[in-house]
């Protein structure tokens, strides 16, 4: 049986909280991609409600005008 050196010991605690950032990262980033989604999907439905009414206006201004 091997035993570890102080210079093992310090790789494995570096490489365990290199590891330990990635994963918190990687959280971040999706949490951050789903709010980003969220407000994307918010303007397209506002849009979509603004398009609808700017479609009706026109609609009852041309059957004014035929």
């Amino acid at each position: 049986m091997s035993c570890a050196t102080e210079e093992d010991v310090k790789e494995y605690f570096k490489v365990e909280e290199q590891e330990r950032l990635k994963q918190e990262q990687a959280a971040w980033s999706w949490d951050h991609m789903m709010n980003r989604m969220g407000d994307l999907e918010r303007r397209e439905a506002a849009g979509r409600g603004e398009r609808r009414t700017r479609t009706r206006r026109n609609l009852r201004r041309r059957r004014l005008l035929h």
